[in-house]
This record gives C-alpha cells, sequence and structure tokens, in this order.
C-alpha cells in the first residue's frame, strides 16, 4: 500500500516542473491577418433558387407521405389476405353449425 501512494506522490510531483506553453509572439494577430475580414467573400442566393429548393424539398415530402400510405395500403392488404385463409379453416366448423 505504501509503494503505491509513493508512486501516487511522485507522479503527482512530477507535474510541479511543468510550465505552460508560451505562444509565439503576435501570433493571434498573424491568425486574423490570413481569417477574411468583414465583407469578404459573400455569397449570394437568388429568392429564385431558395424557392426552387422549398419547392423541390416540399416535393419529395409529398412524395415520401404518399408511398408510405400506398405501403401500408398494400401491408395491410397482405396481411389481412395472408390471415383470411388461416381463419377461416380455423373457424370453419362457423360454417357448418345452425344457428
Amino acid at each position: 500500500m505504501k509503494a503505491k501512494e509513493e508512486w501516487i506522490n511522485r507522479t503527482i510531483e512530477s507535474i510541479d516542473d511543468i510550465q505552460p506553453a508560451e505562444p509565439i509572439p503576435f501570433l493571434y494577430q498573424k491568425i486574423q491577418a490570413r481569417m477574411p475580414g468583414n465583407g469578404g467573400n459573400v455569397v449570394l442566393i437568388s429568392t429564385k433558387m431558395i424557392w426552387r429548393v422549398a419547392a423541390c424539398v416540399a416535393l419529395l415530402a409529398i412524395l415520401n407521405v404518399l408511398s408510405v400510405i400506398h405501403f401500408h395500403k398494400s401491408s395491410m392488404a397482405n396481411s389481412q389476405s395472408h390471415s383470411n385463409p388461416v381463419a377461416n379453416e380455423y373457424f370453419s366448423f362457423m360454417n357448418t353449425l345452425q344457428f
């Protein structure tokens, strides 16, 4: 146990001699000089293009909803058609009974 505590203390003491890194002089100014200033490379998109993109997104959303509805209806029809023969066979004795 004592060896473990000594190892922990040596590890903690080893960081006492660490000094913070010093940046290169005027590093912040050099980085700012390389960055484009206000009003640099501004890309303007026309409203016509924005409306076209919005129309495409709306069309894709509508097609997606319609396809989900279509496949949901067809899966419901398939599940009912597959379950009907089983149900008919299971309850076939009901057809022979006279009430």
